[in-house]
């Protein structure tokens, strides 16, 4: 049984997901304390499967999102991050006390484990046992991150420029002050196991920290292919979860309690000082019940609803959390807005024989409509949101339902999975206009010459154009609003046919626009990418579906709003 929803004190309400038995009883209760940044969205799934493999086990779990990240409430940009982190390590050890369980243990993965670890130093929070997988202090984290980072630009003097996430100046210097080397002497936990990487050495300074007492040293084997590759295509690691839950089964060996807590899945917020108010809940959408999470003003005005679907496997927080920013910012504008996962992706089921992680499943060609046709959806025009494979979903669902209008965020027609030749093929597949079977078969060898015979080819077959798809539903009655980089928006130019009779067509109708941007990279990884993408969308969802609630000028950007909105202060 997994439950979503918020826990902790009202003003700074955390998110997270109770998983327990179906028996709802439980001995102990384990704290799974991720990572930060980019590293927890990578080992999202992981602690997702962990929790399960953990209930199969007669054992209780509780995994959330640290305060201003993921679906909790506050700001990544909040001062004290490091603080309100380990603040939110104590308040989720409350809440799986507060269950019912008569012991705790915990599991930290990289910077997790220095959270957890100086929570247990500071006496706020009480372990029986404790796994520290693959531990890491906050400068090996940063290092490795700006080593990764994609954008060309200098961060301000102090600042970590990392994929997907900048860190503040006094964020990056806490971060850099805390490791569990660096911790004071002390006892940590009754028992103690660290995995730590073979393809790294272990530093001296952490063996000489934990060594001694009850403490066992293993290899966390996997990491590598968890960390070091892209979210797409990265892998759990499953011996070093099996070793953690066959430990953590010594521990539960203890008469069963029974569990009486649950979250709470619906908050009401002050969004500003003239206490106008949000409220967000967790919904279920659609047979399988697909996850999301509705954010809307207590007084819903007539406007569209604005759905921001989850990127590749990604879940739905989008690139650097900004779906829930601008989830958030928008509401207060007057919209309702839904982020939601498709089937096989974020926290989102499977379907029957359905593999997680799939990117263009056929499943999410049945997803979205079923999710549009929903009681939570019905009622007003809807506005699809994403990036990429979550763009190609919002067009083909635009092919089967009404939908107002579409943000495609650097969407990819052409992909070769969604083609005949592929294993994801599928007749219901309408956007796509992947290459053909001759073409597809040469990239292998000549890939220059096969993408050059392609835009050769797609000069005389028009229709195979990806332009097509993009006419085919602005006749539909879509608006349709491409943010590309150049590289991204080419493949929509390149045709001239419809660069010299029709796109100019569609734009004057109003139809269709482009906004490209060299600032904008392809996964949205860079603050300026992330900055250019997302303001441009809002102005023109401003511009094109106007909503004024009172006291806010129509002309104002979402970003004005941040200092007086003070989301998460006020919370009943």
């Amino acid at each position: 049984m997994d439950s979503p929803g918020w826990f902790g004190p009202p003003d700074r309400a955390l998110f997270g997901w109770l998983c327990v038995p179906d028996t709802e009883e439980a001995s102990l209760g384990v704290l799974l304390c991720a990572s930060v940044g980019e590293e927890e969205h990578n080992a999202h799934e992981t602690f997702r499967e962990l929790a399960y493999a953990l209930a199969t086990q007669g054992i209780a779990s509780l995994r959330f999102d640290y305060h201003g990240t993921g679906d909790s409430m506050g700001s990544w940009t909040d001062p004290g991050r490091v603080e309100a982190w380990i603040g939110s390590v104590q308040t989720a050890h409350e809440s799986l006390r507060e269950i019912g369980v008569s012991k705790v243990a915990a599991v930290g993965m990289r910077f997790g484990a220095s959270l957890v670890t100086a929570a247990t130093q500071r006496g706020l929070i009480d372990l029986d046992a404790l796994v520290l997988w693959d531990p890491c202090g906050g400068k090996s984290l940063l290092r490795e991150g700006q080593a990764r980072r994609p954008s060309q630009r200098e961060p301000a003097a102090g600042a970590a420029d990392t994929p997907g996430y900048l860190y503040s100046p006094d964020t990056s210097r806490d971060m850099r002050e805390l490791s569990v080397a660096s911790l004071p002497p002390g006892d940590i936990a009754s028992r103690l196991l660290v995995l730590t990487r073979d393809d790294r050495p272990t530093p001296r300074a952490l063996r000489r920290r934990l060594d001694g007492g009850d403490t066992e040293w293993g290899p966390a084997v996997g990491q590598e292919d968890l960390l070091d590759l892209p979210m797409t295509d990265n892998a759990v690691p499953m011996e070093s979860l099996g070793r953690i839950v066959l430990w953590l089964q010594e521990i539960a060996r203890h008469p069963p309690q029974h569990l009486r807590a649950r979250l709470t899945q619906k908050l009401t917020l002050s969004a500003d000082e003239e206490g106008r108010l949000l409220t967000e809940r967790v919904v279920s959408l659609g047979r399988i019940g697909l996850f999301g999470v509705v954010t809307e003003p207590a007084r819903l005005r007539r406007a569209p609803t604005v759905v921001l679907i989850n990127v590749a496997n990604d879940r739905h927080v989008g690139p650097g959390r900004r779906w829930v920013d601008y989830a958030r910012l928008w509401a207060v504008q007057g919209f309702r807005v839904l982020r939601m996962d498709q089937s096989g992706a974020g926290d989102s089921p499977c379907h029957e024989g359905q593999r997680f992680g799939v990117l263009y499943a056929r499943e999410w060609l049945g997803d979205m409509p079923e999710a549009l046709r929903s009681e939570e959806l019905a009622g007003s025009p809807v506005v699809l949101i994403s990036l990429c494979s979550g763009a190609y979903s919002a067009m083909e669902t635009a092919f089967q339902e009404h939908v107002a209008a579409i943000y495609a965020i650097n969407v990819i027609l052409h992909a070769t999975v969604t083609s005949k030749a592929s294993d994801l093929h599928d007749s219901r597949r309408v956007a796509a206009r992947p290459p053909i079977a001759p073409i597809l078969r040469l990239y292998a060898a000549r890939p220059r010459l096969a993408a050059l015979l392609w835009r050769m080819y797609r000069q005389v077959t028009v229709w195979n154009a990806p332009m097509a798809a993009v006419s085919a539903l602005t006749r539909k009655g879509t608006d349709v609003i491409l943010v590309v980089s150049p590289n991204d928006g080419r493949h929509f130019t390149e045709s001239a046919y419809w660069t010299a009779f029709h796109t100019w067509r569609m734009r004057r109708s109003g139809r269709y626009r482009m906004l490209r941007s060299a600032e904008i990279d392809h996964p949205l990884m860079t603050q300026e990418g992330q900055n250019c993408a997302m303001s441009a969308i809002s102005a023109d969802l401003l511009s094109r579906f106007p909503v004024r609630p009172e006291g806010v000028p129509e002309q104002d950007a979402p970003d004005s709003y941040r200092k007086q909105l003070g989301l998460g202060r006020q919370l009943t």
